[in-house]
């Protein structure tokens, strides 16, 4: 019998059987979740760090099958998204810190962070909806932030004056917003390594 022929007589089995996903034992489901899983099937580095890879995560394509699936219903949710996490596809990063802080099973799933350069652009798009309050709180907890009789508004006042006011690249102040912006970078990298015990790979 042609392999086309075996596969659609297994499909047409499970179909006249009346079986359905949560029929099957979890851990069946669990090997399921892994080949849709670009870290369990087994990647390479080079292809995870790779433009096309990145850029795949970015549509989120690799991670729809796996979100779809978490969505079903409970039963599901909890076996597919520790995998859905193991490469998560960051459409705001100050969302994902708010979960990686608040359910730490999740913190502790994650294996690859798509880490994509910060500029002014994405500060907008992560961080100003809250005017920074997350990082301040999470950056407070994990103690790794050293202030020294300063505020944090102070600590990085040239950024966040420059975000304010979208001065021009060229104006000689913008020095400090790069310097700040850089110390604003090291100070996320910091916090991230701090929430995520078992990350593998972080591009920076």
């Amino acid at each position: 019998m042609p392999p086309g022929s075996r596969k659609d007589s297994a499909i047409q089995c499970v179909r006249d059987s009346g079986l359905s996903l949560l029929d099957l034992p979890d851990d069946v489901i669990r090997l399921i979740c892994a080949q849709l899983c670009p870290h369990c099937y087994g990647l390479v580095l080079s292809k995870l760090l790779s433009d096309q890879f990145r850029a795949l995560l970015s549509d989120g394509d690799e991670a729809a099958c796996l979100g779809a699936l978490s969505r079903t219903c409970t039963v599901l949710r909890d076996i597919a998204q520790p995998f859905l996490y193991h490469v998560p596809h960051l459409v705001s990063l100050n969302r994902f810190l708010r979960t990686i802080r608040d359910r730490p099973d999740l913190a502790d799933a994650v294996r690859y962070l798509p880490w994509l350069h910060i500029d002014a652009s994405h500060f907008e798009r992560h961080f100003i909806s809250d005017g920074f309050a997350l990082v301040k709180e999470i950056a407070e907890e994990l103690q790794v932030l050293q202030l020294q009789n300063t505020s944090f508004e102070e600590e990085f006042s040239a950024m966040l004056t420059y975000i304010a006011n979208g001065r021009d690249v060229h104006d000689p102040a913008a020095y400090h917003y790069y310097v700040h912006t850089a110390k604003f970078r090291m100070l996320l990298h910091g916090m991230l390594i701090a929430l995520l015990p078992r990350i593998e790979i972080m591009q920076i």
